[in-house]
């Protein structure tokens, strides 16, 4: 199968990251990196056991030149668990090779380029992630991952307890069910992991609060993509997508301004109607949302769109709101913005469709059992949950009765 034809087993949202030459710079100033690096640079060609250990007389220099705790009672040097730990490192990353009952430097850990230095800490993570196994650190990660602001430790207890049980319907514990003790409990495995990203320099503590660091972050957009899972990432505002910038808006309040700076009004007019064309109604409507915003520079762009039998519904109500040449708009095209509109907020849960249409209801100013009655007709491809959705959870009985009736149009045109 063509790599690129893969897709993601989930995909998280978009993040922003700074240059790449800052997070070079923050992983080149990594003092457990520098450690590493050092270490293996003095090994140079030493004597080692016939585990692959350093001799306890090397062991006891290297704690000196490296600054580490000593431990006077050693016997071995696996008896310094810090120098285990960097020396577990050096060889599994490469640093030193073994063979002849010597480790030797390898020459190739001398290069000092920044997409080196970032592999290289981007190595010593996922060899701290692994320590701590999946089943814990996967939903920690993704909260953290998303959580730009930062969290509490036993807000993030919470929430792994939670994915873990995968609260809810058809999960094991129903909403704040929770047992009070749990939460307690796992936090000090959960201190544990972050204990070992903030010594790499992936976490910040902030007081109370946890984050990572942009490094962290960018450490953790490979070690998800290497699961199978999607993390697209913006480094640069100017390069993003539509779907990009949404997502950053969910956590930074001005992406689209800075986005909307970066590209000018022309090109993100193309790039919103771009987002737009064979998409969802969820596309479709936020598009038009965003073009609000870009205004009267995307005119021509939007009169383009009315010859596309689903965007000229909303390129039509767009022109005539602002007062400018559009189309005649047909009953079609009311049905269509309906239907999208409804259509974009329908996730599948019962609950939050009762809930879309409570609100569709509080704020309609029309005949809605007018503009249900013949809603069957239209030729869209969310007519019939929409439809379902009416006639289930609209409050207003005669509307609620035109689309049972519209229901069964719609079914009695289906071919047997």
């Amino acid at each position: 199968m063509d790599e690129e034809s893969v897709q993601p087993l989930f995909q998280l949202p978009a993040v922003r990251l700074p240059p790449f030459g800052e997070l070079a710079a923050a992983a080149r100033d990594c003092e457990q990196l520098q450690l590493v690096r050092r270490l293996a640079e003095w090994t140079g060609k030493r004597r080692v056991t016939k585990t692959g250990n350093l001799l306890l007389a090397d062991a006891r220099a290297a704690v000196r030149v490296l600054g580490l705790p000593d431990h006077p009672e050693a016997r071995a040097s696996t008896g310094f668990p810090e120098l285990k730990k960097l020396w577990s490192l050096v060889v599994g990353m490469h640093l030193v090779e073994g063979g002849g009952g010597r480790a030797a430097y390898v020459a190739e850990a001398d290069d000092d380029s920044d997409s080196r230095v970032v592999e290289l800490w981007i190595e010593v993570l996922a060899r701290a992630l692994q320590a701590h196994g999946d089943e814990l650190s996967m939903p920690l990660l993704m909260r953290l991952y998303v959580d730009t602001r930062g969290i509490t430790v036993k807000d993030l207890a919470e929430h792994v307890i939670s994915a873990s049980l995968e609260i809810g319907p058809g999960g094991g514990l129903e909403s704040g069910a929770i047992p009070s003790g749990l939460p307690s409990a796992l936090e000090p495995s959960i201190r544990d992991l972050l204990g070992a990203l903030t010594t790499i320099d992936a976490l910040v503590v902030d007081d109370d609060l946890v984050r990572l660091s942009d490094l962290g972050r960018f450490g953790l957009v490979h070690w998800f993509e290497s699961g199978g899972f999607g993390a697209p990432y913006v480094m640069d505002l100017a390069d993003a997508t539509v779907a990009e910038v949404l997502d950053l808006g969910l956590t930074q309040d001005s992406a689209f301004e800075e986005w909307f700076a970066a590209i000018g009004p022309e090109v993100a007019a193309e790039r919103i109607l771009e987002h737009a064309r064979g998409g969802t109604p969820a596309h479709r409507v936020v598009a038009f949302g965003m073009l609000n915003q870009v205004g009267a520079d995307a005119a021509d762009g939007v009169r383009a769109c009315l010859d596309d039998r689903d965007l000229r519904p909303h390129a039509n109500a767009w022109l005539t709101a602002r007062g400018l040449p559009a189309k005649e708009s047909t009953l079609d095209d009311l049905h269509r913005v309906f239907i999208d509109m409804v259509a974009a907020d329908l996730d599948g849960d019962p609950r939050s469709a009762r809930d879309l249409i409570g609100d569709l209801a509080d704020g309609i100013e029309y005949d809605a059992a007018a503009l249900f009655e013949n809603l069957w007709r239209c030729d869209h491809p969310d007519t019939l949950p929409v439809l379902q959705a009416l006639a289930e959870y609209y409050p207003e009985q005669d509307a609620a009765e035109a689309a049972r009736k519209g229901l069964t149009h719609l079914e009695g045109d289906r071919p047997t």
